[in-house]
């Protein structure tokens, strides 16, 4: 390996565009592999939300109005049948992987550990292949774009083309996750000031402002469409979205299921709480930023806010669950910073080992760190420990008989195998879901043709669809989740002759054209709701085969001698003309997903 990087290095140096030569050749073919092996689905629900406001041409949030109007365009005015917002993502991580590649073989010190660390990023960056998303395309392109310039700056190989590739990059992850080049920027900071201590750099005023340009015109822009460019709707969406997002993603969802002086304030039955906690709020009379903001005005006391052995202990515990694959990465560091034969890189390493142990813990007690946010983010973890390992001035090396390059090789391999074992997992997971979602939506478009289908959020897991095909639905769907209440939302109420989301329900009860398709074990919260909010007792038209052990489809209609419990409901099973097999369902699916993003 050894010789391999050395005849590599020196057609490196015959000319500085053989190293991107090679960075994109590297790239376009590893894609190449990885998207011929694997079905890609998106990363959560958000995803296919996002895609199916910018497809409607509705004002979206999440990411910058700035890239959804661009897209919108893109699936109007160009073609409605190129899955341009997949590619968008697929883009940003093509920018990502490129940029690592070409940066790292920038950074004479890795020389003899560049296809060991190439390789193993490589594998790891798989998951993001396999299920991409907005939030993994902001924050990896972001960072890595970032510790790029400094790479390059303190390598002396800091060009214009250089430094506009990063600015540009920067600016793009920027607009696919404003709040993404945040996080990113939190991750990488100890890396770019060891950078800076143990080589100041000097950057001359034109490099900077080619890096800073890009973003500082994408960044004004996305201020300035934010603040005049969008709607009256979308604004009162974004601020309830924002309280609702906040409930969503802390543990304050769970801790206020009995909390009867909230209920009474906010003149709710437990029910209420519950709906909307199932991420369920069509009525703005019920849902709105008052009661929202009573939500945390009144909370339960939290285990969180007080930082015992307890909450710390099942903070690790949880951490260690969702993310163990990535300490396979520790003995490949330990082993580098042995190689490395620096102190200085020793005692920068160690302290960025102790500042992610402690922003991993806070992220996790204060906002769950779910997966969408924690593999992008230790990845990049990932990327910051390699510069600050390769920030002192001794160069790595790996040389025959010696116990330091065996013990490093050895971590490396076992590294490797550990993220090669979870890609493979991971493939035959997400493919066979992808295959379920679409036997699923191709039954869909033979049932419900010229239908209204009324779907729980998250119930159909539509982020298992391939993010590279365009899907084509014979139904309409009333946009829930988080996008109750959206201009997208009050447009779908408008086209059937209603103005508020508290129309909504009335009109679904004894519609012939509008089926329901519901977790069954949530049903009797909505009938509840229906008796007590609308005074409507109804019963359910079941159509068994048509279901599974997920979900029920059914209809509901006004039942003329109603149970006299408010959540219990009679049921009329009806048969069906379509012989159909129940699906093959994943059993990490029979439960309801209250975390996931709806």
């Amino acid at each position: 390996m050894h010789e391999l990087s050395e005849k590599l290095y020196r057609w490196f140096d015959d000319s500085p565009r053989n190293r991107t030569w090679f960075a994109l050749g590297w790239t376009t073919v590893y894609f190449a592999i990885v998207l011929l092996v694997v079905t890609p689905t998106y990363k959560v629900t958000d995803n296919s939300g996002i895609l199916s406001m910018i497809e409607d041409g509705a004002e979206t949030p999440f990411i910058s109005q700035i890239l959804s109007g661009a897209l919108t365009f893109l699936y109007h005015e160009v073609s409605d049948r190129i899955p341009w917002f997949g590619y968008a993502n697929f883009a940003a991580l093509f920018w990502a992987l490129a940029l690592f590649v070409h940066a790292l073989s920038s950074i004479a010190s890795a020389r003899t550990v560049f296809l060991p660390l190439m390789s193993l990023f490589s594998l790891v960056f798989v998951m993001f292949l396999i299920r991409c998303g907005y939030n993994s395309s902001s924050i990896l392109l972001t960072g890595i774009a970032t510790l790029a310039f400094v790479a390059y700056a303190r390598e002396q190989k800091l060009t214009k083309w250089t430094a506009l590739a990063c600015g540009l990059a920067l600016a793009y992850g920027f607009l696919f996750r404003p709040r993404g080049m945040q996080g990113a920027m939190v991750v990488i900071g100890p890396a770019l000031l060891a950078f800076r201590a143990f080589r100041p750099s000097r950057y001359s005023l034109a490099m900077l402002l080619l890096f800073v340009l890009p973003i500082g015109v994408a960044g004004t822009a996305h201020v300035v469409w934010k603040t005049y460019g969008v709607s009256d709707e979308y604004r009162k969406f974004r601020e309830f979205n924002r309280l609702r997002g906040k409930f969503h993603s802390y543990p304050i969802s769970k801790a206020n299921k009995e909390n009867h002086r909230l209920f009474q304030i906010n003149h709710w039955q437990r029910y209420h709480y519950l709906l909307f906690k199932d991420w369920f709020y069509v009525n703005e009379d019920i849902w709105n930023l008052e009661t929202l903001r009573n939500i945390f005005k009144y909370t339960e006391p939290l285990p969180e806010d007080e930082l015992s052995p307890a909450v710390l202990a099942d903070a690790c515990t949880q951490l260690f669950e969702q993310f163990k694959t990535f300490l396979a990465l520790l003995p490949l560091c330990i082993a580098a910073i042995v190689l490395a034969r620096d102190r200085r890189v020793l005692v920068w390493s160690s302290g960025y080992l102790l500042y992610l142990i402690a922003l991993s813990l806070y992220l996790r007690i204060a906002l769950r760190l779910p997966e969408r946010i924690g593999d992008p983010v230790f990845t990049l973890a990932f990327v910051s420990g390699i510069w600050i390992l390769l920030s002192g001035e001794s160069k790595f090396a790996l040389r025959k008989g010696h116990a330091s390059s065996h013990a490093f090789l050895a971590c490396w391999a076992a590294a490797s195998i550990a993220f090669a074992a979870q890609d493979y997992f991971l493939t035959r997971r997400f493919a066979h879901r992808n295959a379920v979602f679409e036997n699923r939506l191709t039954d869909f478009n033979l049932w419900f043709v010229n239908k209204v289908l009324f779907i729980q959020p998250a119930i159909l897991k539509s982020h298992d669809q391939n993010p590279l095909k365009v899907y084509e639905q014979t139904y309409e769907s009333v946009p829930l989740g988080w996008r109750t209440q959206s201009p997208q939302f009050y447009d779908f109420l408008r086209r059937h002759e209603m103005q508020r989301g508290a129309e909504l329900m009335p009109w679904v009860v004894d519609n012939p054209r509008v089926f329901f398709v519901w977790a069954r074990g949530r049903i009797g919260a909505l009938i509840a709701f229906l008796r007590r909010d609308y005074g409507i007792a109804a019963r359910v038209r079941a159509y068994s085969g048509l279901s599974d052990s997920r979900y029920l489809v059914f209809q509901l209609l006004t039942d003329p001698d109603p149970p006299k419990s408010m959540s219990i409901f009679n049921v009329v099973e009806v048969p069906t003309p379509f012989d159909r097999k129940p699906p093959v369902v994943d059993p990490a699916d029979e439960e309801f997903e209250d975390d996931e993003d709806r």
